[in-house]
C-alpha cells in the first residue's frame, strides 16, 4: 500500500463558549437592544458601541477596558472570577482587561440577551503571566435587570 495516506480533517469551533451567557428579557428585540448602550454606561462601561456587525446581527460591547477594584461601585469580583490568592481576590486586586460583548435575539414574549464577558487578570506587582477570568453570571444578571425594567 505504498502511496496511502490517513488524513483526517477536523472543524474546530475556537469561540469561548465558557463565559457566554444568554438571559431572557420581556422587552421587544428593538426595546432590549436601545436599552443596551445605556445599561452599559450604568454599568460602568462609558465606551460601549457597536463592536461587530455579523449577517446583520449588531453586537454591542467594549473591548479591552482596563478596570482595577471595581466598575461603577460594584466590585469585580461580582462579574468576574479570577481564582484565589491567600489574602485577597485577584479580581479585585489585580489590573484586568475586561471586554463584553451583547447580541440581542428576538424570541416569543421578548428577546434573549447573548453575552460573552472574557477578561484577564495581571498582577501589577509582579511581572507574571495574565490569569484567565471566568464570568460570575452577574454583570449579566445586572444587564438584563437593566434591560427589562426598560419597559
Amino acid at each position: 500500500m505504498s502511496g496511502a495516506t490517513n488524513e483526517t480533517t477536523l472543524d474546530v469551533n475556537v469561540h469561548d463558549t465558557q463565559n457566554a451567557s444568554s438571559q431572557d428579557v420581556p422587552v421587544t428585540a428593538v426595546q432590549a437592544f436601545d436599552a443596551l448602550t445605556p445599561a452599559y454606561v450604568k454599568l460602568g462601561l462609558k465606551d460601549a458601541a457597536v463592536v461587530n456587525n455579523v449577517r446583520g446581527v449588531y453586537t454591542i460591547g467594549v473591548r479591552n477596558v482596563h478596570v482595577h477594584g471595581s466598575l461603577a461601585g460594584t466590585r469585580m469580583s461580582n462579574y468576574i472570577d479570577c481564582g484565589n490568592a491567600p489574602m485577597y481576590d485577584p479580581a479585585n486586586s489585580y489590573d484586568i482587561n475586561f471586554s463584553a460583548e451583547t447580541y440581542v435575539t428576538p424570541r416569543e414574549g421578548g428577546a434573549t440577551l447573548h453575552t460573552l464577558i472574557t477578561a484577564q487578570a495581571t498582577d501589577p506587582s509582579t511581572s507574571s503571566e495574565p490569569v484567565h477570568c471566568s464570568s460570575t453570571g452577574g454583570f449579566e444578571r445586572t444587564l438584563a435587570e437593566m434591560v427589562s425594567a426598560n419597559k
